[in-house]
């Protein structure tokens, strides 16, 4: 919600993000949130392993820019999942390049 977001950005709160993670668990969206309300926050992969979907850096990038690439190809299951967003019109987080290397800068 808006208070929680204010309240992060006013404590200087730096929050990880793994959009693979968001994909998988239905909350995609709410990383779109973070990126249009300035909330500081930086791209993370949780867990490559096979076991958790198998999502890399390549595919979280993929996720975070428009859902689509040949990083979604070392997921089956992102890919599907991206392949359903992209059926409603949601796509990915939407982040540019640019965004994208400030986001891996900001988790050093």
């Amino acid at each position: 919600d808006e208070k929680t977001m204010e309240l992060i950005k006013a404590k200087g709160v730096f929050l990880e993000v793994c959009s693979g993670t968001a994909l998988a668990e239905r909350n995609l969206d709410a990383v779109k949130t973070l990126l249009a309300n300035g909330v500081p926050f930086g791209l993370n992969e949780d867990d490559p392993s096979p076991y958790f979907g198998g999502c890399d850096y390549s595919c979280v990038e993929a996720i975070s820019r428009s859902c689509k690439g040949e990083g979604l190809r070392v997921s089956k299951e992102a890919e599907a999942m991206c392949l359903m967003r992209r059926a409603i019109f949601k796509g990915g987080v939407g982040m540019d390049d640019d965004e994208i290397t400030k986001g891996y800068e900001l988790n050093r």
